[in-house]
């Protein structure tokens, strides 16, 4: 299967999140236990950590795809075309995609369900509106380099990287002034968001926009010099706590809850059928 082109960007840790999400095992989104557990000596020290964020669009301060939405079925209304509309509950996630990421010694899991409309084809001048789900998770350890796409069920597998989880501590940058005068971006603060602390970047340049990178994690592989936008770049290396356009225009990243050393249990990555897609 071909990997998802909106996970796959350059940039810091680029490589190792292709090979996770490029490979995949038996449709759950998790290989089996015993491949689970032997997994575990692959990197060590590190605590778990979890993270679940939500990512959307904007366009002048508005969702650009519940804009959308409302622009079609207006036009579907006005043309006094039969029209079946979402419910209030499906068009909540329009236009969102949420984030998770499971980090644990040798074992990382990423899933990304991004929720779209669709106007189904029950014949011309109709307007039936459908909710889509669509996304993939992903799951690598020394063991399993797996992904399931969400929209077709398919799951493929490749060859697993050990290096991918393997992973090494990044030294403290005492150079963030030097980083950000040499990219042309404002000099960078500390903020606490979701109770952890983050280097915030703000870059000016084309429609603007502030980033928050946690700057706990060094000591375990996650970085907080790469200040490049993090809407659809789902990187293994860095974890984006909040995102906001300075224009209105652009990404806006919104973490809904970020731990360090909860344990986490196989059931929370699990895959399960998502209810009101595709009604």
């Amino acid at each position: 299967m071909p990997c998802d082109s909106k996970l796959l960007h350059c940039g810091f840790g680029a490589l190792a999140l292709t090979a996770m999400l490029c490979g995949c095992g038996d449709g759950v989104g998790a290989p089996a236990d015993g491949a689970q557990e032997s997994s575990a000596s692959v990197s060590s020290g590190m605590p778990p950590i979890y993270v679940d964020l939500v990512e959307e669009e904007l366009h002048k301060g508005e969702n650009s795809e519940k804009r959308n939405y409302r622009g079609h079925l207006k036009r579907c209304q006005d043309a006094g075309f039969p029209t079946t509309p979402l419910s209030p509950e499906q068009v909540q996630p329009l236009g969102t995609t949420r984030v998770q990421q499971w980090f644990e010694p040798g074992r990382e899991i990423v899933r990304s369900e991004t929720w779209v409309f669709r106007v189904g084809e029950e014949g011309i001048g109709t307007c039936h509106f459908k909710l889509i789900r669509s996304g993939s998770q992903g799951y690598n350890d020394a063991q399993t380099s797996q992904v399931t796409d969400f929209e077709t069920g398919e799951v493929s597998n490749e060859t697993p990287q050990a290096y991918i989880v393997n992973r090494l501590a990044i030294e403290p940058d005492d150079g963030l002034a030097q980083i950000a005068e040499k990219e042309g971006l404002a000099p960078p603060t500390t903020r606490t968001v979701a109770g952890a602390q983050c280097t915030q970047w703000t870059d000016p340049r084309f429609f603007g926009r502030t980033i928050c990178l946690w700057s706990g994690g060094r000591a375990w592989g996650f970085g907080d010099t790469d200040p490049a936008s993090g809407c659809g770049m789902h990187h293994v290396y860095r974890i984006v706590l909040s995102e906001e356009p300075l224009s209105g225009s652009g990404c806006r990243i919104t973490m809904r809850r970020f731990s360090v050393g909860r344990p986490i249990s196989p059931d929370e990555y699990r895959l399960k059928p998502a209810p009101g897609a595709g009604q």
